[in-house]
């Protein structure tokens, strides 16, 4: 899929805005006289990187690095803080010798080739805003493995304006830049859904669940958590008239090794689900690994754990750290689904 995000905003206000807009839309000087050109990214860029980035994210994984979203081409144009007295002629040119405070340039021979095929806009006379020309990004040959450190950028700067304009000193930079997530665990935390083919036999499961600060524990019918039916549930653990939410810790035995996408863990009813909970996996009852944690914002009844690529496991473990609702509520947990 391609992503193309134009740098720049519609027309700001004129005369008028470097006097009375907002520190964000200041340029240069409040009040300075000369007709500037600049780029503004239309676009929720990174936090931690400059105004004016257009920025992907890397995840580097236990199984290797993963690109989140694939990027196309970056549409570039400039604006300008006064009506173009006369046709304004703008170049650009990528830059990656220049340093950003607290960033990356990009790693050398990392195999991201970036180029401008057309270079030059122009802002036509009387107009605020220029024509767009592309940036092309070509991963074809790229070493994700090279980006081991946190944020990159690679600049792209306003290297000449002609037609009595100068270019904006603090606003003459778009830049490209590659955010980087670091795993620890085989958790992605942006699959959402079940993922591979449910596995039916169950036979040879066995289960069990405890609540370490109330001292309760047993074991699980396995019959309620593999019959894929919400409206038969294992067990209960209610809130604490004071609210406080306890861990309830899920333990599960696959009978033996198994090459597994994930796992999906289903509760009774939208007030009777998780908050958040961290996954763990083993393959022999002893080691554990922690896979990661995830968080929701909803109560929805299903919580879903996918890896990154099908992992070995037997046993799985859940650690459930707070659930929903109030005094008489707490946490009913239904089915428990595994995936290859």
């Amino acid at each position: 899929m391609k992503l193309k995000y134009i740098l720049g905003l519609s027309a700001m206000a004129l005369a008028s805005a470097a006097l009375t807009s907002c520190d964000d839309d200041q340029y240069d000087v409040v009040g300075n006289p000369d007709n500037l050109v600049y780029v503004n990214i239309a676009h929720d860029y990174p936090a931690n990187m400059p105004k004016n980035t257009y920025a992907f994210d890397l995840y580097q994984t236990p199984v290797g690095p993963i690109l989140n979203a694939t990027p196309g081409d970056v549409e570039l144009y400039v604006q300008c803080t006064k009506p173009a007295p006369a046709d304004i002629t703008v170049k650009f040119e990528l830059a990656p010798e220049v340093e950003v405070d607290g960033l990356d340039k990009f790693p050398e021979n990392s195999g991201i080739a970036v180029t401008l095929p057309e270079n030059t806009v122009t802002i036509p006379k009387g107009a605020n805003r220029s024509n767009s020309v592309v940036a092309n990004i070509d991963l074809t040959n790229v070493d994700w493995s090279k980006f081991d450190g946190t944020a990159y950028v690679l600049p792209i700067r306003i290297s000449s304006v002609s037609g009595g304009a100068v270019a904006s000193v603090e606003k003459n930079f778009a830049y490209i830049g590659v955010n980087v997530d670091h795993k620890d665990g085989m958790i992605n935390p942006g699959a959402t859904s079940p993922e591979g083919s449910r596995i039916t036999d169950c036979s040879a499961w066995t289960g069990s669940y405890s609540v370490p600060a109330i001292g309760r524990s047993g074991n699980i019918n396995m019959g309620n958590v593999t019959d894929n039916n919400q409206w038969t549930y294992a067990f209960f653990i209610a809130n604490h008239a004071d609210g406080v939410n306890e861990e309830v810790v899920l333990d599960f035995d696959l009978g033996s090794v198994q090459k597994i996408r994930g796992c999906m863990f289903r509760y009774y009813f939208a007030w009777y689900t998780i908050k958040d909970g961290t996954l763990y996996t083993s393959t022999d009852g002893v080691d554990y690994t922690e896979q990661g944690t995830l968080s929701w914002s909803d109560n929805g009844i299903e919580r879903t754990f996918m890896f990154w690529a099908p992992t070995e496991v037997r046993y799985i473990r859940l650690i459930s750290h707070s659930f929903y609702g109030g005094t008489g509520e707490g946490t009913a947990f239904s089915d428990f689904n595994v995936y290859e």
